[in-house]
């Protein structure tokens, strides 16, 4: 091999090991970003769904919460759970109607009630999720149906999918 040749490999391979750097380094704030927008996501979406939840409550109307969760549920393909349960982990509503009266499992459980009202992440069978649980404290329009002792009378749990 002449010089010239030489120093155009040399060059060549110098221009690939940035641009494969570069590249590295932009995927990763990529996926950085997609993960900040997730918990972003989750936040407003429970929030929303909450604050409907809540409506409905007060209004009377807590036989439209179960089909509200479930029209959520099967709209969304990234909303992978979608639950409300009472502080004991009894699930009183889903948007899986197969799960209502079930318990959430005790680990699960003590591993959501840590990280209540801010988003975090976790796996579920494999998959990536980001989960969000929001308390229902049991305000003064709460009491008419709900015992004033209990501080907070539900959660509602979100899992969104980070696929």
């Amino acid at each position: 091999m002449n010089l010239a040749t030489k120093i155009i490999f040399f060059l060549l391979c110098i221009l690939l090991l940035f641009m494969g750097g570069f590249t590295y380094f932009v995927l990763r704030w990529q996926h950085a970003q997609f993960g900040k927008s997730t918990h972003h996501y989750s936040i407003i979406l429970g929030e929303a769904i909450s604050g409907s939840i809540a409506t409905e409550m007060e209004s009377g109307r807590s036989d439209k919460v179960q089909g509200a969760l479930e029209r959520i549920g099967q709209s969304s393909h990234h909303v992978r759970s979608l639950r409300i349960f009472d502080p004991q982990g009894s699930i009183l509503r889903s948007a899986n109607p197969s799960e209502v009266g079930k318990r959430i499992d005790p680990v699960d459980l003590r591993s959501h009630l840590n990280h209540v009202s801010t988003p975090f992440e976790h796996q579920k069978d494999g998959e990536p999720l980001v989960s969000f649980i929001k308390p229902f404290p049991n305000g003064s329009q709460c009491q008419r149906c709900h015992d004033p002792k209990e501080e907070i009378i539900g959660f509602l749990d979100l899992d969104i999918s980070v696929k």
